[in-house]
């Protein structure tokens, strides 16, 4: 009977470990740890400083938050900063470091359980990357040219139309079109002739003021003219 399988516990965070990210350079490790160093030991002052006066300085890009090695550098920025001014849990974390290294065993079991996590978690990538490319390849293998169109026949029946209104005829459609030109042509005329019957009443009203207030001024000129007379 086979054992059963190993129940893997998460191992805790390392704290002041980092990563060294593929493809960097011996030049540029040294700049970035120094780098980090200064900004752990002076503030986020430094850091914004640094960018502004080596803007133009290529060995200096890493400070810029799309840099490929913008998170590299931020993970030393804190490991450092977590030696350089700890932080209340350090010394129950180096109780607890004492503690586990007094029994030799614990620790060879603690070392042995990363050492399986992390194969764990590296078969897991590596079987998620094969599964990307197993399909990538599957969908290259594809001929998408090889493809036949199925084209079908549509039937309708002929007991389909029943109910449906007698489609109009070309004759019939021609004489409703000139007959809809009749009635737009006749309804623009109406509408003209309303106009100048409208600007025709228009100028009567004028007209009509205009005489209105004209004998308006003649009685009023004929009444100073008695009123003068009588005066006199």
């Amino acid at each position: 009977m086979a054992p059963p399988p190993k129940v893997l516990v998460p191992p805790k965070a390392e704290l002041y470990t980092v990563r060294l990210p593929e493809g960097i350079t011996g030049e540029e490790l040294d700049i970035i740890k120094l780098t980090a160093q200064f900004v752990a030991r002076n503030g986020k002052n430094f850091v914004t400083s640094l960018a502004q006066r080596e803007s133009n300085n290529m060995q200096f890009h890493f400070l810029q938050p799309t840099h490929s090695m913008f998170p590299f550098f931020t993970s030393l920025t804190d490991a450092y900063s977590s030696v350089l001014r700890p932080e209340e849990g350090v010394p129950a974390l180096l109780k607890e470091l004492r503690e586990g290294s007094k029994d030799l065993t614990t620790v060879l079991e603690r070392c042995l359980n990363r050492l399986e996590w992390d194969r764990s978690q590296e078969q897991a990538r590596q079987q998620a990357e094969d599964k990307i490319e197993q399909e990538r390849m599957q969908m290259s293998m594809i001929d998408w040219h090889d493809f036949v169109v199925v084209v079908e026949t549509i039937e309708f029946v002929e007991d389909e139309y029943e109910g449906l209104p007698v489609p109009p005829t070309l004759e019939e459609l021609k004489c409703r079109i000139w007959e809809r030109r009749k009635r737009w042509k006749w309804l623009n005329q109406l509408r003209r002739l309303r106009w100048k019957w409208m600007k025709r009443r228009c100028n009567l009203l004028r007209k009509e003021c205009g005489q209105h207030s004209l004998r308006r001024m003649k009685e009023q000129r004929r009444l100073r003219w008695l009123v003068m007379m009588r005066l006199l």
